[in-house]
C-alpha cells in the first residue's frame, strides 16, 4: 500500500490486538509486543486469548503474510517501528482512581529505547492530563541517557464494543485525534496519523490532547447516563406491570433520542463465582474482598450487601445466606472494552444482550455476539 507505516502497539489485550490487527489488514506492518511472555507464545502458536468475530481470521493471516509479528522483546519494538500505540490496561483502584502505573511503564519503556523521532499514540482510556504526564515521563528517561529525539505524544481513543469491535474500528463513525496543535511540526505528525488511518472511512476529528481524552470520557459518561435513565424507567414500568421494551421502542424512535443504549441492566458485574480478591459493596458502601466475606459469614456472622436484581434492576440489600468455597484449576478471562479484565468460574451467570434482549448466560456459554449490559 502506499503510505505504508511501521507500527509498534504495546499490550496484546482486547484493544491492543483489535488495533495491531485492523491496521495489518489495511496494510501496515505492526508489531504487537507484550511483558507476558506466555501471551505472545500463544499468540505465535496462533492461540487468540480472546473472542472477536473476525479477529482471528486477520490475525492468523496477516502473521502468515508477515506484516503483522508478535513479541515480547520491547526494545525491538521501539527501536523498529515509527508509531507506537499504548494499548494497556487502566484498572480502576479501591478509591475509585485510575492505575497509570502500566501506561506509565510503557512511557519509561519507549524513552529508555527511543533511538529516533517518534509518535507516541495513547489509546488506554485515561484521566485527563495522562498525555502530559506520559511526555514528561519519556522526557525524563531521555535525559537519564543523555539524549535527544522529538517526539509527540497523542491521544487517539478507542470505541470499541464486544461483538463488533474489529468492525467498529473498520468501519467506525469517527476517529478522534488529539495533539499538541502549537507545536512547529505538529502538521506533519498529523500528516503521518492521517494517512494511516486513510483507509478507514470514518470522519477524522482533529483537537488538542486533553480535549481528546476528555471526550473518551464524556462519551462513556453520556452513555451511562443513558443507561442510568432507562433504569429508573425500568423501576417505574416495574411498579406499573408497564412493559419495558415496548416504553424502549416508543422513545427509541425518536431520532433526537436514538435506540442505542436503551435497554436497561444493572450496570456492575457481581455473584457467586468470582475469585476472593473481588470485592463485594457493603450497605454503607464500603467493600470488602470475597475471602473476608466468606470468612465472616462462615464463622456466623450476618452481613447484608447490595444486590442487583439482574432482569428488573433493583437495588436491594440482601443478607448472605449461604456461602461456599471451591478450588478451580481455571477461571474464565474476559477484557472489556473499557480495559477492565473480569475473572470467574465457567459457570458463573452474566446478564448479557442478545437480540434486543437482556438474558442471563454461563461464562462458558458467552460469545462474542455477546454484550456485556455494564460494557460500553
Amino acid at each position: 500500500m502506499s503510505n505504508q507505516k511501521r507500527i509498534g502497539v504495546i499490550g496484546s489485550g482486547y484493544v491492543g490486538l483489535v488495533t495491531g490487527a485492523c491496521l495489518a489488514k489495511v496494510g501496515h506492518q505492526v508489531m504487537i509486543a507484550d511483558v507476558d511472555n506466555s501471551k505472545i507464545q500463544k499468540l505465535n502458536s496462533s492461540e487468540c486469548p480472546i473472542y472477536e468475530p473476525g479477529l482471528e481470521e486477520i490475525l492468523w493471516k496477516h502473521a502468515w503474510k508477515g506484516n503483522l509479528k508478535f513479541t515480547s522483546d520491547m526494545e525491538a519494538l521501539v527501536t523498529l517501528n515509527d508509531i507506537l500505540f499504548i494499548c494497556v490496561g487502566t484498572p480502576s483502584g479501591e478509591d475509585g482512581s485510575t492505575d497509570l502505573s502500566y501506561v506509565i511503564s510503557v512511557a519509561e519503556t519507549i524513552g529508555k529505547y527511543m533511538n529516533v523521532d517518534k509518535i507516541v499514540i495513547d489509546k488506554s482510556t485515561v484521566p485527563v492530563g495522562t498525555g502530559d504526564l506520559v511526555g514528561k515521563t519519556i522526557n525524563s528517561k531521555l535525559l537519564e541517557r543523555g539524549v535527544e529525539h522529538s517526539f509527540h505524544v497523542v491521544s487517539n481513543p478507542e470505541f470499541l464494543k464486544e461483538g463488533t469491535a474489529v468492525k467498529d474500528l473498520m468501519e467506525g463513525e469517527r476517529i478522534v485525534i488529539g495533539l499538541n496543535k502549537d507545536r512547529v511540526d505538529s502538521d506533519d505528525v498529523l500528516k503521518n496519523i492521517l494517512e494511516m488511518y486513510e483507509p478507514f472511512p470514518g470522519k477524522k476529528i482533529v483537537m488538542g490532547l486533553r480535549e481528546a481524552e476528555i471526550t473518551k470520557y464524556a462519551a462513556n459518561a453520556f452513555l451511562m447516563v443513558k443507561l442510568t435513565f432507562m433504569n429508573e424507567i425500568a423501576r417505574l414500568c416495574d411498579a406499573t406491570q408497564a412493559n419495558v421494551m415496548e416504553v424502549i421502542e416508543g422513545i427509541g424512535s425518536d431520532s433526537r433520542i436514538g435506540e442505542k443504549f436503551l435497554l436497561p441492566g444493572p450496570g456492575s458485574l457481581s455473584g457467586s463465582c468470582f475469585p476472593g480478591y473481588y470485592k463485594a459493596i457493603l450497605p454503607d458502601s464500603t467493600k470488602i474482598t470475597l475471602e473476608e466475606l466468606y470468612l465472616r459469614v462462615s464463622n456466623g456472622e450476618k452481613i447484608n450487601i447490595k444486590s442487583t436484581d439482574h432482569l428488573i434492576t433493583k437495588d436491594e440489600e440482601k443478607e448472605i445466606l449461604e456461602v461456599s468455597k471451591r478450588t478451580v484449576e481455571e477461571l474464565i478471562e474476559f477484557t472489556l472494552s473499557d480495559g477492565r479484565i473480569i475473572r470467574c468460574t465457567e459457570d458463573h451467570l452474566f446478564p448479557i444482550i442478545r437480540n434486543n434482549s437482556m438474558i442471563l448466560k454461563k461464562a462458558k456459554d458467552i460469545k462474542g455476539d455477546d454484550l456485556f449490559v455494564s460494557s460500553l
